[in-house]
């Protein structure tokens, strides 16, 4: 067999095929689970409710978790640095404190405490807790409207950097000279907009039931495919630098996964307002997958880490590009050897609530 070079539709049709592949599994073998355990920490049981019995639930499974939270939450929080990084030698102890001040002060600034709190409470009743670490590009749009210009004024500002006109109208204006003859002088009215790049560190809790991985996995490192399955509105996506018409045109646009929005109605008790925001076109939410896996994309024969943006219903490929680390970190609670998903502290005690 020659080794060739893949093609998008191909690798389309591979990251498409391992991510619902993926889905299939967190669907029949895990949500069920994570669903039972979230009825159980809200005082629920399974077990029927016999006429003339007390129906008073002791809630084992909620008093449990809530007892063992704080302590694990001191592991990562007692100390004076929850982040740091140790020098290998000696040039690179400064680059150390300064990469320890830096991720300290954006752990501090994103509200760490609430994000160890969400993995934690999520590992203890869900299996595993996520938290999804990245550097994020984006682009943030200024609109100014300036009036009475000049010439040389408007010149100035439609050649400053990243500066677009939106719109323009021009006015005559009639001024008397030295000699006092009259003089029509150009008066300029603009509206613009400014594009500004920024990037920085973002860390967010992932959903368990956005975060999927494939049945043969063992650990972040060695699965197949790990994604980050979500929503986001057509104006992010634009923001992130994609084409608005190719965006806004995806078929499909809203995540239809019976399992997302059964785990997400048992977490906040109501269903979300699929219709909103419907009439600005930018407002509208669309599936996005983001996968990590490895592919020979190049025809090497050995295969390396992409990161591979789909969107809509039917995972039109947005984005593929070489990619390093996976950006996830899993927390667990009661890890089973050789295998990705373990038990969760809400598994070990639904029989002592019944």
């Amino acid at each position: 067999m020659k080794l060739e070079k893949m093609t998008e539709d191909e690798v389309q049709d591979i990251a498409s095929d391992a991510v619902q592949s993926a889905i299939n599994f967190i669907e029949s073998e895990i949500s069920e689970d994570r669903i039972k355990s979230q009825r159980y920490f809200e005082g629920e049981t399974d077990i029927g409710q016999e006429d003339g019995r007390s129906k008073i639930v002791a809630t084992k499974v909620r008093d449990t978790i809530r007892a063992i939270k704080p302590s694990l939450m001191r592991v990562f929080l007692s100390s004076e640095n929850p982040v740091e990084f140790v020098p290998n030698d000696q040039a690179d102890v400064k680059g150390a404190e300064q990469a320890t001040k830096y991720a300290n002060y954006r752990f501090s600034e994103l509200n760490g405490y609430t994000l160890l709190n969400d993995v934690i409470h999520d590992a203890l009743i869900k299996k595993t807790g996520v938290l999804k670490i990245w550097w994020e590009d984006n682009t943030d749009q200024e609109m100014f409207t300036f009036s009475n210009v000049t010439e040389e004024e408007m010149t100035a500002i439609v050649n400053e950097p990243d500066a677009e006109v939106i719109e323009h109208s021009t006015e005559m204006k009639i001024e008397m000279d030295e000699m006092g003859m009259e003089m029509q002088i150009p008066q300029h009215s603009l509206k613009v907009s400014y594009k500004k790049e920024k990037g920085k560190l973002q860390i967010a809790s992932v959903p368990p039931e956005e975060f999927i991985v494939d049945r043969n996995a063992k650990s972040i490192e060695d699965a197949y495919v790990v994604a980050h399955r979500t929503e986001m509105t057509v104006s992010d996506l634009v923001q992130m630098g994609y084409d608005f018409e190719e965006v806004s045109e995806l078929s499909g646009l809203s995540l239809d996964d019976t399992y997302t929005d059964s785990e997400a109605f048992e977490r906040k008790g109501y269903e979300q307002d699929e219709e909103e925001n419907t009439a600005d076109i930018s407002m509208k939410k669309v599936a996005v997958t983001e996968a990590y896996m490895k592919l020979d994309k190049e025809g090497t024969g050995i295969a390396s880490m992409y990161r591979i943006l789909m969107g809509g219903g039917d995972n039109s490929l947005l984005e593929c590009e070489p990619w390093g680390e996976v950006p996830f970190a899993v927390f667990e609670i009661d890890p089973e050897p050789h295998t990705f998903f373990g038990r969760s502290v809400a598994d070990l005690i639904m029989n002592d609530q019944d």
